[in-house]
C-alpha cells in the first residue's frame, strides 16, 4: 500500500524509464538505427527534463492524429 492507501500493482524498485529498459538489455546498441550511437541517444534523453519531453510527445500526437482529422468535419 502506498501512503495514500492504493495497492501498487507493480513493485517500486522495478519501474523505470524507458531509457533505463533499453540500458538495461544486453547488447541494445546493435539494434539502434545505423549512424546512431548509445552515447548520442543518452545525450538527447539527458538533455531535456521529463515534463519536457512528456509535452514534446503530447505536441507531436497532437500534430499526428490532428492529420487524420477529416476536413470539414
Amino acid at each position: 500500500m502506498d501512503a495514500d492507501g492504493f495497492a501498487n500493482p507493480y513493485p517500486t524498485e522495478l519501474i523505470q524509464t524507458p531509457w533505463e529498459k533499453l540500458r538495461s538489455i544486453p547488447g541494445f546498441e546493435q539494434h539502434l538505427k545505423p549512424g546512431m550511437t548509445a552515447q548520442q541517444l543518452h545525450e538527447t534523453v539527458m538533455s531535456m527534463t521529463d515534463s519536457q519531453a512528456v509535452q514534446k510527445l503530447q505536441d507531436m500526437r497532437r500534430k499526428l492524429f490532428g492529420s487524420f482529422r477529416k476536413k470539414g468535419a
